[in-house]
């Protein structure tokens, strides 16, 4: 069963922190029943094509389920209604002197908080979102506003519809706002958005925004897909930021500083938003099929947020940062006996925070360094291209992103990654000269001293007499004729 349209038509209800809404659900495809995720959410009737129907829930799991079969084309209307509480996830409310914000943060599993749908990454489905709102509140979501008219004393605001997409990727912000922008593209808008008050006074925020985007356009070979992109400040914010597509959400030091802020506090604030930026092609316009792959998509944000940095702000040796902050950690934690490999077995999204960890995304963020070194950076950037073009508004897996590295490298990416991502720990190499010939050897290295067998297929870069080679130890020992 595909998903392929979600209709939500809210009313906010401000002064009891609480909402009603009507939604429209399309479908592409048949299936015997229908089974939506729900979590505290009080269902007050399913028509499935005109027809009322029973349904049972199964809060445990986390689940409603529809008497009747889905067919192609069937419709089905849930009218239903949740509470705005204050814990960070769902659709949740941020109090600050000057007011409340009403936000929400979906990632992993918070969408099912927020309206029934089918809250799994590769379930992507296009959005119409209208919300009812009081006057004097503003809102915003991923796409930019397509109408707003006041009707019965509220405000109404109706956004465009949003390209398919995951659920754990839709945004919507009500509250007061205040905003300031530049324009990318000709004719599409960065948008900088705060709580009124609170907007900050400076335009790095804004200006290395814009000059992320570019940089990865130019990268990718794939212009930014979306209208517009808000940058929004939220006061009461359990993540760093999110990458909500085209509505980014932020920690408020993030995004609140002084024009008189130091290099070091910038170079953060810059690496964070190209981090959230680079999520815009890799994880919203390109997801992962499941959170398996979780470990791919923040590894790969990062790595390419240090790239971007390095290029933008040429004071700033990001790359140097780069081993401090991420590699070192990772090698840290991975040489302990007790380690675990980047690759590991989601069951269930709740357990995400419990399975990745610094190993998962410094290991990984470092690995694909090393094959972005290992194949060129202008072959990485073509594998990209092509990976990205190809699954673009779809699902893929880091197979499928290897697969394509090598088709224009002829390098045997794939084996690579596999050996790094599927091991446990990390190779040390003991190098030894004898009779014009290199000799190395590959094992384990572990904190404690003792020695694993274990072999990685580790790309190598050999120097002698001024000739460089590329080599492939995929071996437990092997030599290299330094006069060959």
């Amino acid at each position: 069963m595909q998903i392929y349209n979600y209709s939500l038509d809210l009313d906010i209800n401000s002064k009891n922190y609480t909402y009603t809404c009507h939604e429209t659900i399309k479908f592409n495809g048949n299936e015997e029943k229908l089974i939506l995720n729900s979590v505290n959410l009080k269902i007050k009737r399913i028509k499935v094509n005109n027809s009322i129907k029973n349904f049972k829930e199964f809060i445990k799991n986390q689940e409603i389920v529809v008497d009747g079969i889905i067919t192609k084309d069937s419709v089905a209307e849930i009218d239903f209604s949740g509470e705005i509480p204050e814990e960070l996830q769902g659709f949740y409310r941020a109090h600050t002197e000057e007011g409340d914000m009403f936000t929400t943060q979906f990632e992993s599993t918070g969408a099912r908080r927020f309206f029934p749908c089918i809250d799994n990454p590769s379930y992507k489905a296009a959005f119409d979102i209208t919300v009812r709102v009081d006057e004097g509140l503003e809102a915003i979501s991923n796409m930019p506003v397509e109408t707003k008219e006041n009707v019965d004393g509220k405000t109404v605001i109706k956004f465009m519809q949003t390209p398919v997409m995951s659920t754990y990727l839709l945004y919507l912000g009500i509250g007061k706002f205040d905003e300031r922008s530049l324009e990318f593209n000709g004719n599409k808008k960065l948008i900088l958005a705060a709580q009124k008050g609170h907007l900050t006074e400076s335009n790095y925020p804004l200006e290395i925004g814009k000059k992320a985007i570019e940089f990865y356009q130019d990268y990718f070979g794939i212009d930014y897909p979306l209208p517009k992109e808000h940058l929004i400040s939220v006061p009461e914010f359990a993540a760093g930021a999110m990458e909500n597509w085209g509505a980014i959400t932020f920690r408020e030091i993030y995004l609140n500083i002084s024009s008189s802020t130091g290099s070091s506090v910038k170079k953060a604030v810059g690496e964070v938003i190209a981090h959230e930026l680079a999520h815009q092609w890799f994880g919203d316009l390109v997801t992962m099929n499941w959170w398996d792959d979780l470990w791919l998509n923040e590894s790969f944000a990062t790595f390419m947020s240090y790239k971007a940095m390095n290029k933008l702000e040429v004071d700033y040796d990001m790359f140097a940062d780069f081993l401090v902050s991420e590699t070192a950690g990772a090698l840290e934690g991975d040489s302990l006996v007790n380690s675990h490999p980047i690759e590991v077995e989601v069951k269930h999204p709740d357990d995400i925070s419990q399975i990745f960890d610094e190993i998962s995304y410094g290991k990984g963020g470092s690995i694909l360094r090393m094959i972005n070194a290992f194949v060129t950076d202008d072959v990485f950037k073509k594998g990209l291209h092509l990976y990205l073009e190809n699954f673009k508004y779809k699902n893929a897996s880091g197979s499928d992103l290897w697969e394509f590295i090598a088709k224009v490298s002829d390098r045997p990416v794939r084996k690579v990654m596999e050996s790094f991502i599927q091991n446990v720990g990390y190779p040390i190499i003991e190098a030894k000269e004898e009779g014009g010939k290199i000799k190395l050897t590959q094992y384990r290295f572990l904190l404690n001293g003792k020695k694993q067998n274990v072999q990685w297929k580790i790309p190598l870069t050999a120097k002698y007499a001024g000739e460089v080679k590329s080599i492939l130890f995929d071996s437990e020992s092997m030599e290299i004729d330094l006069q060959g």
